[in-house]
């Protein structure tokens, strides 16, 4: 009789129980699970994690805990496994809600233009970027930013930026 860990824990009814209803979940531990079996000495390295599945399925996740139920099945060796108990019963998922905002992309310079030139005007097309995200870490976003270097120019720039989400504290 030994363990068996590692043995990924599949996802059931994603899409019905939380995408359709905009949400999104996180494991909070392990997204493995482990039972004990008992199989002959001989057949121990025979037997593995691959022989096992585990499944949760999110449409019986328990409101109140975030928790739900793994179910373990034997897939492969079936005939060298005498017995098997889930070690792992239950996991804990967390669910938010996501949220779609829009953010106004704001310029941010660097560098210095030659002696002489001044930044005068900027146009940024599109001028907003729209942002879905779980509720927890919308919460954390400030404002969208392109950042143009400026180091030496003398004429009019036409580029292309990465737009960055920066929270309060600039990062």
């Amino acid at each position: 009789t030994y363990i068996i860990s590692g043995i990924p824990i599949k996802v059931l009814n994603e899409q019905s129980t939380i995408k359709d209803n905009n949400l999104t979940y996180e494991f909070t531990g392990e997204k493995t699970a482990s039972v004990q079996v008992t199989v002959r000495r001989t057949d121990k390295r025979r037997v593995s994690a691959e022989d096992f599945e585990a499944t949760v399925d999110l449409s019986q996740i328990y409101g109140a805990t975030g928790s739900v139920a793994v179910n373990i099945s034997v897939v492969n060796n079936k005939t060298l496994i005498r017995s098997w108990n889930p070690i792992t019963r239950s996991v804990k998922i967390d669910v938010e809600e996501m949220q779609t905002r829009e953010f106004e992309i704001q310029v941010e310079h660097s560098g210095t233009a030659q002696d002489s030139y001044t930044f005068s005007d900027e146009t940024v097309s599109p001028s907003v970027v729209k942002v879905t995200a779980p509720e927890s870490i919308m919460d954390t976003i400030d404002h969208a930013a392109v950042n143009i270097s400026i180091d030496g120019l003398s004429d009019d720039v036409d580029t292309k930026a990465e737009v960055k989400l920066y929270t309060r504290a600039g990062r």
